[in-house]
């Protein structure tokens, strides 16, 4: 079902007040299209506690209700990359809402120490607190063990219903490496691969590594090239190096007030509780 977006009120759900109550005690979250304040001691574990409403102007590109994006990842930290192409794939695709998923334990080996998952969780909603068709689950950091994509899918499958199509929405270069994740077949049956890629991505790649058959199941689409990583952020933080316009301003904030990656062996960051 096709509908004309309206924009809802957008819910701030709970949150550790050890993270929220002691590094952002003194950070309001500042929306700079709406001049709004939101007191960061408003945020409070194990309940929804504020209510806002919608901001910036009325999309006119029409949403499927019956659509919705998910987003897995790390966002160690989160930045505009990330939300470019949540919110170009929400528009694509006429998704209800595009659902962030931080993961708890990474299934792949990083070469660096991943932060504590409330950290990546707060930033990540700090960063889309401000687009009414973004939330960010805890699905994969309150389950146990390994973030496994495939668990996650099916977990929003018994969730929303089978009427509800599902989006994974990743970037081009994650693709190629699918056929290294668990249960890649039915990932693939059980929702709709979405790729990003920037412009002068090799397609013909995509068919080379994972088959004819696997890679016509594969909807890709071009980004703008905008080229940051968290990889980056890491270590202009470690260097000293300013991260301005890499990020949300109030995750730039967040960064520094947790105090995290500024040791390359540690990247976990500083929490009461």
């Amino acid at each position: 079902m096709i509908v004309k977006p309206t924009l809802p009120p957008y819910w701030y759900p709970a949150r550790s007040q050890a993270i929220y109550g002691y590094l952002l005690s003194s950070t309001d979250i500042y929306n700079s299209q709406s001049s709004l304040l939101i007191p960061a001691k408003s945020l409070r574990r194990h309940a929804v506690c504020g209510k806002i409403g919608a901001m910036g102007a009325t999309p006119t590109v029409p949403i499927r209700t019956d659509a919705i994006g998910l987003m897995g990842g790390t966002f160690d930290p989160i930045h505009f990359g990330h939300l470019l192409v949540a919110e170009q794939a929400r528009e694509r695709y006429q998704l209800g809402e595009v659902i962030f998923v931080p993961n708890d334990i990474p299934p792949h080996k990083k070469d660096y120490e991943v932060s504590l998952a409330e950290h990546r969780y707060a930033m990540a909603v700090i960063a889309t607190a401000d687009n009414p068709y973004f939330r960010v689950s805890r699905e994969e950091i309150d389950r146990s063990g390994p973030s496994y994509s495939i668990d996650t899918i099916r977990a929003f499958r018994q969730q929303m219903g089978p009427q509800v199509q599902l989006y994974f929405i990743t970037g081009a270069d994650a693709i190629l490496e699918i056929l290294t994740w668990r249960q890649p077949q039915d990932i693939v049956a059980e929702c709709q691969l979405i790729a990003a890629h920037r412009p002068g991505f090799d397609l013909q790649r995509m068919t080379a590594v994972l088959g004819a058959e696997l890679a016509k199941q594969v909807e890709m689409f071009t980004m703008p090239a905008l080229d940051i990583s968290s990889t980056v952020i890491r270590q202009r933080v470690r260097q000293g190096q300013s991260i301005r316009y890499l990020t949300v301003p109030n995750v730039v904030n967040y960064i520094h007030k947790a105090g995290l990656y500024q040791n390359h062996r540690s990247n976990r960051g500083k929490c009461e509780g």
